[in-house]
């Protein structure tokens, strides 16, 4: 596997979400079974990551930086 879609050994995934109010609320159960989908990539800047009007099949939270 890539390098960019290691995990991070110093990310704990379920800390982070739970910090967000968009995880608000889900039950425990349904949280453990979201974090076991989550992939952390790293992308170095001016990288296209998903181009404007085209249907993702993921959602994207962005830890560090911004995106336009």
């Amino acid at each position: 596997m890539e390098e960019r879609y290691n995990r991070d050994p110093q990310l704990n995934i379920k800390e982070l979400m739970l910090s967000t109010s968009f995880f608000e609320g889900l039950p425990e159960e349904a949280l453990e079974k979201a974090v076991i989908h989550v992939v952390s990539r790293q992308h170095p800047p001016n990288q296209v990551i998903l181009l404007e009007n085209d249907w993702g099949t993921s959602v994207y939270f962005i830890l560090d930086g911004w995106v336009k």
